[in-house]
């Protein structure tokens, strides 16, 4: 491997690993931001509407150490990228959710 390839190696990773790095407090601030739009745009009350963030955060928590662990099994480079892929396609489609239920139910569900 020439060194030209492994130097645009290193920055093709590193910029994965930021991508990845930056996701999670993207979701979190956009959420806490958003919450009373979520309110108001499905009726549902605050108390409710808390469970989205919170129901996101102990998922993300707790899926942490399984998806650490099955990193070192398996390789992190194996878990990792196809982990950033479902996260942007969910991302996508909570977008287009039709209420508050669905969007605790994704996150419950690990789609995050």
């Amino acid at each position: 491997m020439s060194p030209d390839t492994n130097y645009a190696q290193r920055y093709s990773i590193l910029g994965s690993i930021m991508l990845g790095s930056i996701m999670g407090p993207i979701d979190a601030s956009i959420v806490n931001i958003i919450l009373p739009t979520i309110t108001h745009f499905f009726g549902a009350p605050i108390s409710t509407a808390q469970w989205v963030p919170m129901i996101y955060l102990l998922t993300m928590s707790s899926l942490l150490l399984f998806y650490g662990r099955l990193g070192d099994i398996m390789g992190y480079k194996r878990i990792y990228l196809p982990c950033c892929c479902i996260k942007c396609c969910v991302r996508n489609h909570k977008a287009f959710a039709n209420s508050g239920v669905d969007l605790n139910s994704m996150s419950f569900a690990g789609l995050h």
